[in-house]
């Protein structure tokens, strides 16, 4: 009897057990089956969001672009007009250059005209009081009038004077020639240049022959009449007429030599 009711019981069990397994199993085709379609879904909506931002991202990006490129021909254009306007500046500075040059250069041939004529009178002027009937461009002293004073620039004392001293064409020797360097400051004949009027008290002019042998950069050779020299003293300032050099200015001092005994 009981092992009737055990395998009865065991028969019911396993019955159950089947019924149950296949409930489990149809509950997880039908949970699989509902997660695959909620799966299929959400991928579907992914899919619509992003074809929907991409679309949006390249119509900002397009419109961006567009953007860009507007400002690129609106500061290209200015930019064009800034460069015309810079132009136009500069061809107008370099005009009013070019015609301030060519005012220039009609004063300097009118005063050259004006120097060279008077230059020419008092050449005649010395040829009227020439009695001897000698050449009148060397060795004639022309004494100027009381009030006026020898006051040359220093581009009149190279192209009037030096050139002309150079060439043999000097109207007048009103400028001596002198050995500069061999005389110290108190045999320098700065009085006579004054006795005559030409120029201004303590103020002189000479011609002298350029020295070359120097005892180092700017010392000059020792006079032998004085115990001292000539030393050059700064830099050569250059002469400038117009946009050429034509010559330099050189400052010279008196260096005394101590004796010992």
């Amino acid at each position: 009897m009981d092992v009737k009711v055990y395998e009865s019981n065991l028969k019911k069990t396993r019955h159950e057990d089947g019924e149950n397994l296949q409930l489990d199993v149809e509950v997880y085709e039908s949970n699989l089956k509902k997660t695959r379609h909620e799966d299929e879904a959400n991928l579907q909506l992914v899919a619509k969001v992003y074809k929907s931002n991409l679309k949006k991202t390249r119509e900002e990006d397009e419109e961006n672009l567009q953007l860009v490129v507007e400002i690129y021909e609106s500061n290209l254009k200015k930019t064009r007009h800034e460069d015309e306007e810079n132009l136009q500046l500069v061809a107008e500075v370099y005009e009013f250059n070019l015609e301030k040059t060519r005012e220039d250069a009609e004063v300097y041939e009118f005063n050259l005209e004006k120097t060279r004529e008077e230059d020419e009178e008092n050449l005649q002027l010395v040829a009227e009081v020439d009695d001897d009937d000698e050449p009148s461009t060397m060795n004639k002293e022309f004494i100027l009038p009381h009030g006026y004073r020898f006051n040359p620039t220093a581009i009149e004392l190279l192209e009037h004077y030096l050139i002309n001293k150079i060439l043999r064409q000097l109207v007048w020797n009103s400028i001596r020639e002198i050995d500069f360097y061999q005389c110290d400051p108190e045999q320098l004949p700065i009085r006579e240049f004054n006795a005559i009027k030409y120029g201004r008290e303590g103020e002189a002019y000479f011609f002298t022959r350029e020295e070359q042998k120097y005892l180092d950069g700017s010392r000059l050779s020792r006079s032998p009449f004085s115990n001292g020299y000539w030393k050059r003293c700064g830099r050569e300032v250059p002469i400038h007429n117009g946009n050429e050099i034509i010559g330099f200015k050189r400052r010279f001092v008196w260096e005394e030599e101590l004796c010992f005994n």
